[in-house]
């Protein structure tokens, strides 16, 4: 898998990242922080921003406010969505797909699988929604999946990474070119 290069913006946060010290990582991290957005307004401009809708679902009402909101329905219904973001690197136009995730995997993660078992899988259908693949969604932009040189995603605990960096039993990799951005 290749790595970001060098004069990528998020190597900011790495001094951070690499403190054992918790008090010392945050104040690191703030001052990171305040570094990654003086870079950020003075950078380029996103060229394009596309939301694309993937799945929507019961979701946990006490997850989705994180028990900042007190309510009597124990699910709210959720859309997840990817993003398409599309910006200049050296001049370069790139694509970033943050979010791009494999609904049918996603499904057969503990979480997901306990969620539906938790709700009932005739409540959980009737609450989801199906929309296009997410292919099929990039083909109608005008993209293709080698097209993507970047995915990134907010959390991993419900994703499944096989089929996205092409190790699942041979699979090719969903988009073949791009590099996975994670933290260390």
């Amino acid at each position: 898998m290749a790595t970001l290069p060098e004069e990528c913006i998020l190597h900011v946060l790495d001094e951070a990242y690499d403190e054992p010290v918790a008090a010392a990582q945050l104040r690191k991290t703030v001052e990171a922080g305040a570094k990654l957005a003086e870079r950020f307004a003075k950078g380029p401009r996103a060229l394009a921003v596309r939301s694309l809708p993937l799945t929507t679902l019961p979701y946990p009402t006490r997850y989705a406010f994180n028990a900042a909101a007190i309510s009597p329905a124990p699910f709210v219904t959720l859309t997840h969505r990817c993003l398409v973001v599309q910006f200049l690197q050296g001049g370069t136009p790139k694509t970033l797909l943050f979010n791009p995730s494999d609904i049918e995997a996603a499904r057969a993660t503990p979480f997901f699988a306990r969620l539906t078992a938790e709700v009932g899988p005739k409540v959980a259908s009737l609450m989801a929604r199906a929309y296009d693949s997410l292919e099929t969604q990039l083909a109608a932009l005008g993209l293709h999946p080698e097209d993507v040189d970047y995915v990134a995603f907010d959390h991993f605990h419900t994703q499944d990474l096989r089929g996205l960096l092409g190790t699942n039993g041979g699979r090719e990799p969903r988009f073949p070119n791009a590099v996975l951005l994670a933290p260390k």
